[in-house]
């Protein structure tokens, strides 16, 4: 396991004190994806940053994460936007409020690990990928797609994004436009 530098040590301090329940999830996802960004020369700092906040937002109930972004960003969301969806937003915020989290990139990867969108970053792709991937989880494709994961990123990329969709779909719940824009961006490329 890579050494927490002193931003790190602050957001795990904060994992610990507000969400227990989510540490295991969260240190795994980080762990996926150093080895991800190693693999592909990403920068593995900015990587484990935005995977160590990227649930930071689960700490909230729905109403509350509604009134976050609200505060933070004038939109109000409606009922069938649920915290599932909410706290990707909420996560990036905390990682801007409480631990001084400025850069672009980080911030974005934390708010589009849920739902995506078309041209996503490296770094986005990762952190996407790490949260369905991360070996907690105990799904049989995602051990399948973990494999894949560092033979042919962009195939086991699509493989993820597929998984959710059809997850989301399962479950008849809402699906977000962004989703399927994410999708149709790499099924044309």
């Amino acid at each position: 396991m890579k050494e927490f530098n002193n931003k790190e040590l602050e957001i795990v301090k904060y994992i610990k004190e507000y969400l227990p329940f989510r540490e295991k999830h969260i240190i795994s996802t980080r762990e996926l994806s150093i080895e991800i960004a190693e693999k592909y020369n990403i920068d593995t700092e900015k990587t484990s940053i935005a995977a160590l906040c990227h649930d930071l937002g689960k700490r909230y109930k729905d109403d509350e994460m509604r009134k976050i972004i609200f505060d933070n960003d004038n939109i109000e969301y409606p009922k069938h936007i649920t915290g599932a969806l909410l706290h990707a937003r909420v996560s990036s915020i905390i990682a801007e409020k409480e631990f001084n989290i400025t850069d672009k990139e980080i911030l974005n990867a934390i708010e589009s690990h849920t739902v995506g969108h078309a041209n996503m970053s490296m770094l986005e792709k990762i952190i996407y990928a790490a949260d369905y991937l991360e070996p907690t989880r105990k799904l049989e494709t995602a051990e399948r797609i973990r494999e894949k994961i560092f033979i042919d990123f962009d195939k086991a990329f699509l493989e993820v994004v597929l998984e959710s969709i059809t997850f989301v779909l399962s479950k008849n719940q809402y699906l977000s436009d962004k989703t399927i824009e994410l999708y149709n961006s790499l099924v044309v490329n």
